[in-house]
């Protein structure tokens, strides 16, 4: 009886973590592509967003969406290790508080 609830917490801790992983890799994907697009001068534009993403994960990517997907992965790694560490002191306040 107590695995069921035990179970049932480590699956909503587990699919936070995740959700808020997944969040961290999208606004550092945007922040990557804002600044490759951005960073010569160019103009923003959203249109080849959704396409360059779609490229660079399925690693048919030219240069353009390689190089987004590359400071993407390396901005996402010390934001999603804030992100754990803060979901970590959270959790544990709410836990000390109850």
């Amino acid at each position: 009886m107590f695995g069921d609830i035990e179970g049932h917490a480590q699956m909503k801790t587990f699919l936070k973590y995740a959700v808020a992983l997944l969040l961290t890799y999208l606004i550092a994907w945007t922040a990557s592509y804002i600044y490759i697009f951005t960073s010569g001068g160019g103009d923003l534009d959203f249109s080849y967003y959704l396409d360059y993403f779609v490229m660079a994960w399925t690693f048919n990517a030219g240069e353009i969406p390689t190089f987004v997907w590359f400071f993407s992965i390396a901005s996402f790694i010390p934001l999603a290790a804030l992100v754990v560490v803060m979901l970590f002191l959270l959790g544990r306040k709410k836990k000390h508080a109850a």
